[in-house]
């Protein structure tokens, strides 16, 4: 089940006053009552609700086939934006189609702006646009740009103009709730501010934006500022402003603000003082990235409170996808079944990158927990991990070690795909390391680590195939195993050169 906030979906007007609001919205005055107005319902109904788009795109689907134009132009609109999320981008494309013939404005903007990627495609962009030149002032910026690249100048005033008119009424009516209208007039005034005739100062808009916690704007009145030299400290000057805004509870900005403390941007880097912003974000706010943090600040407390609040941060994290945050929660209960275990056979890599990293973050103090996480991502497939571990029982004191547990680590990280852990086992077999010397094996552990990329079993093999150590001999071979461990910058001996001569 494919699910995600119905926010992207519903880009539309949600009033039904005026002809131009009927073609956007789905509103239950305007199409309810009409065929397939039902089933437009149901499909906003299920996304809104549940967020399963699976389900929903049934129910769209049957809109589409709707006779009236505004219904089965916003049932092919939310189809597109269903499509785009799932990265459909030729079907995102197709709906977009379907929904601009019906007349849905989005619909029609968006096209034109994948037109606008393409050569040749002027005169449909010009179509798209048109018909939208009264209500929309993207529109406008759209057909602006169209005069400019074809050096009408006058248009592209004309269009300028309507833009910036449109933009100040949607402003002045306080249909602007996240700054994105006041940066879309920002940035006309920063472009062209040329084309009004007046001094026009994109900084006021610019604030304006990031008022209402908008922090790309934020971003761009840096760059602002910067590129016109009137500011020796933008990025400290933004982060004022936004710390403003995060002061009078501005999710965006709360999330600018710990972000600029993590990092240093505009302000020092302050990790206590970035957790305490985190913090102030609603839970559902939260990015995973910060649920792990204050999963792992209150896991290295220990304290019985602690570890029930790290888990509940870890659950949170978890269920946006974070696989650090559900290898720390299989190892908190090492009494209890793996839960996770099937994503991490999804990518039993990833897992291993995690507990590398969080191996650094908690060091030798967790030896224990440490040793648990690889053997989960060993257990999903990890060679690496496998290899890990048998290295970390290799290093133990002599009167420690068991030999044939070793052994057998290093032969699942070799049949799980790793190099190393294959070279490990030829070379063994080569020599008769902890075992009778074996030919056969040593060459075919060789050429196993040389097909997955290994320079150095690339040589050995290309030697055995020249010498007939453990395979038939085969001149063919031998010089390209040899020339790809050359290429692979491993330095050949005088016995290989000649091979690679002869």
């Amino acid at each position: 089940m494919k699910t995600y906030g119905f926010k992207t979906i519903f880009l539309r007007l949600t009033v039904c006053s005026t002809l131009s609001a009927l073609l956007l919205t789905g509103c239950e005055t305007a199409v309810g009552y009409k065929p397939g107005g039902a089933a437009l319902q149901e499909a906003d109904r299920v996304v809104s609700e549940t967020g399963d788009l699976d389900q929903a795109s049934q129910s769209y689907l049957k809109a589409l086939n709707s006779p009236v134009p505004e219904v089965a132009s916003q049932a092919a609109y939310s189809l597109a934006e269903i499509a785009k999320e799932n990265g459909r981008m030729k079907e995102y494309r197709y709906y977009l189609e379907q929904a601009s013939k019906a007349g849905h404005m989005n619909a029609s903007l968006n096209l034109a702006g994948l037109y606008e990627k393409e050569r040749g495609k002027e005169a449909e962009i010009k179509t798209l646009y048109e018909p939208f030149t009264d209500i929309s002032a993207g529109a406008n910026i759209g057909l602006m740009k169209l005069a400019q690249k074809e050096r009408r100048v006058e248009d592209a005033i004309r269009h300028a103009r309507k833009a910036e008119e449109i933009m100040l009424q949607q402003l002045s009516s306080g249909q602007d709730s996240e700054g994105g209208k006041a940066l879309q007039l920002a940035r006309l005034y920063s472009d062209k501010g040329h084309y009004f005739g007046s001094s026009k100062n994109p900084e006021t808009w610019y604030r304006k934006a990031i008022e209402k916690g908008n922090v790309r704007a934020a971003q761009e009145l840096a760059e602002y500022w910067m590129g016109s030299g009137t500011r020796q400290n933008p990025e400290e000057d933004v982060f004022v402003l936004m710390l403003q805004a995060a002061e009078a509870g501005n999710v965006q900005a709360i999330k600018y603000v710990a972000s600029a403390y993590e990092t240093g941007r505009g302000v020092s880097k302050n990790s206590t003082e970035a957790l305490a912003w985190h913090k102030k974000l609603p839970a559902g706010s939260m990015s995973a990235s910060t649920l792990i943090n204050l999963g792992h600040e209150n896991f290295v407390r220990g304290q019985k409170e602690n570890m029930q609040a790290a888990a509940t941060y870890f659950r949170q994290a978890a269920g946006k996808g974070a696989m650090e945050a559900m290898v720390m929660l299989d190892t908190m209960y090492t009494n209890s079944k793996p839960s996770y275990m099937n994503a991490y056979r999804k990518n039993p890599d990833s897992a291993f990158s995690y507990v590398r990293k969080l191996e650094k973050r908690y060091g030798r103090g967790y030896s224990a927990m440490i040793q648990r996480q690889y053997q989960l991502a060993a257990d999903a497939g990890s060679g690496r991990a496998a290899y890990e571990i048998a290295k970390k029982l290799e290093s133990e004191p002599l009167e420690q070690r068991d030999p044939v547990v070793i052994a057998q680590w290093y032969q699942t990280a070799a049949d799980k795909g790793e190099p190393k852990a294959m070279l490990i086992l030829a070379r063994q077999a080569k020599i008769g390391q902890g075992r009778s010397r074996n030919e056969k094996d040593a060459a075919k552990w060789f050429e196993k680590a040389a097909e997955a990329g290994n320079a150095e079993g690339q040589y050995e093999i290309g030697l055995a195939y020249a010498n007939g150590y453990g395979v038939k001999r085969n001149k063919d071979k031998a010089r390209y195993w040899l020339e790809k461990a050359r290429e692979g910058g491993y330095a050949l001996s005088a016995e290989a050169s000649k091979v690679l001569s002869d």
